[in-house]
């Protein structure tokens, strides 16, 4: 995200119908956008105005939702996220304030707010299942981190359900679709490919991972959205792409810091990225499948290969807990999980069977 000498700017990047990106700044506290060029005079008689606002605003916001909001965003828990994770956040809570940021504490803590919450929801969801689930989720943090500090007994956004039941558990890279993605695809962006499909990592993990994380033939990575180190060795296949991207580089005059990188080496804008890698795949003819979809096709690779759900969060970084419910998500019933399915019960029948026999023998003699 971009840096203003102004403080109090947030900038988000979005992308229109033409498939160009437009960066909208909006005032931290106010919420309120203001125009794009920060050197025109609009510019800093619309930021003066804003700034007076959220001085004046600090008591008036005394004891309502807008209070809270202001804490989250304040906090640990927030300045944690990963810099997409907070952009994607302060969109939704400038929705959050439009609809419900002058709703008084006391109201939050009623039951009776959940309706209310649910009626939203539903709205957003006539949209956007997937968006709506999003924004409720960004409610429920930012009233979870008011209910430890203290400030609420109850958080009624919580429980509320989801409205997209998306099951990607059929949404997995075959390999005739990574081997058509291959053929197709830039060397860079095809390496990209076999680093998630071999490590298992999220895309932002991926695209900030330095060089010296490989150290030895295993990689060290820092996961920013569960905040855990995971320690993942390269594979014969990765270790083969990683001399090859080596060589080409090197070939071109080359280097670069991270391990994933452009054309002129340098790291990749994470919305550059995106657009390189849907063309490759919309150009091999791939369709309903995503770069996040490469995380659930190694948990299903992990799944067939008989690895226990302890071997997949060492690699994944979730915790156990929640391992089966990533297995429910991401891993496919498969061909060779049902197979070897089948192959354990009639292993199961044999040894019944032979100790069966054995039972018999034993009572005749």
């Amino acid at each position: 995200m971009a840096r203003y000498k102004f403080k109090n700017i947030d900038a988000r990047h979005k992308r229109l119908a033409s498939g160009e990106y437009r960066i909208y700044l909006y005032h931290r506290k106010t919420r309120n956008r203001l125009p794009d060029d920060v050197n025109s005079h609009e510019f800093l008689l619309a930021y003066t105005a804003e700034e007076n606002v959220s001085h004046k605003s600090v008591n008036r916001n005394k004891g309502t939702l807008k209070e809270l909001i202001q804490i989250y965003v304040q906090s640990p828990e927030f300045e944690r996220l990963s810099v997409r994770s907070k952009q994607d956040y302060r969109g939704h809570i400038i929705h959050i304030e439009n609809k419900f940021g002058d709703m008084r504490q006391a109201v939050l803590e009623d039951m009776g707010v959940r309706k209310h919450f649910l009626a939203w929801r539903d709205e957003l969801g006539r949209r956007s299942t997937r968006q709506a689930d999003y924004a409720v989720s960004v409610l429920r943090r930012i009233l979870s981190c008011s209910k430890r500090r203290g400030l609420l007994l109850h958080n009624h956004a919580e429980k509320l359900g989801k409205l997209d039941e998306c099951d990607r558990s059929q949404k997995i890279w075959t390999k005739e679709n990574v081997e058509s993605f291959l053929d197709v695809a830039h060397i860079e962006i095809a390496f990209s490919l076999i680093l998630a499909l071999d490590t298992g990592q999220r895309q932002g993990d991926l695209l900030t991972l330095r060089w010296n994380a490989l150290n030895k033939g295993e990689l060290t990575v820092d996961t920013s959205k569960t905040d855990v180190t995971v320690l993942v060795p390269v594979t014969n296949r990765l270790q083969n792409w990683l001399d090859k991207i080596n060589a080409y580089r090197k070939s071109r005059g080359v280097s670069s810091t991270t391990i994933l990188a452009g054309a002129n080496g340098l790291p990749w804008k994470e919305h550059a990225f995106r657009r390189h890698f849907g063309a490759a795949r919309d150009k091999a003819g791939i369709k309903g499948l995503t770069f996040h979809d490469l995380r659930g096709t190694f948990v299903t690779n992990l799944a067939d290969a008989d690895c226990t759900p302890h071997h997949i969060a060492a690699i994944t970084g979730h915790s156990l807990r929640s391992v089966h419910d990533i297995l429910e998500k991401y891993s496919a019933r498969t061909k060779k999980q049902s197979r070897a399915a089948i192959r354990k019960l009639e292993q199961s029948r044999l040894a019944e069977s032979a100790n069966q026999c054995a039972n018999r023998e034993s009572s005749n003699d």
